[in-house]
């Protein structure tokens, strides 16, 4: 029966979140609600580019090659001041 249930899940995408994804997706999704806060002082370009390099970081942290994307996020908001 277990093992249906793991097919079934594995089948139609519905799988538990990783650690990865909860240490990733929550600086993450936090980065972008400041920035976009921040969007009437920015300029269009610099959020875009500000966004682009948050993605970049969220990228890097889901495939293990950034331990800690919260300080790399933060860096990137303050050098956007």
């Amino acid at each position: 029966m277990t093992r249906i249930v793991i097919a079934a899940a594995l089948l139609f995408g519905i799988a538990p979140a990783t650690a990865g994804e909860r240490t990733c997706g929550v600086p993450y999704r936090e980065f972008v609600e400041r920035i976009n806060a921040q969007a009437d002082t920015v300029s269009a370009d610099r959020l875009a580019y500000l966004q682009r390099r948050g993605l970049r970081i969220f990228d890097a942290c889901g495939t293990d090659h950034l331990k800690n994307p919260g300080a790399r996020l933060r860096a990137l908001e303050i050098s956007s001041q």
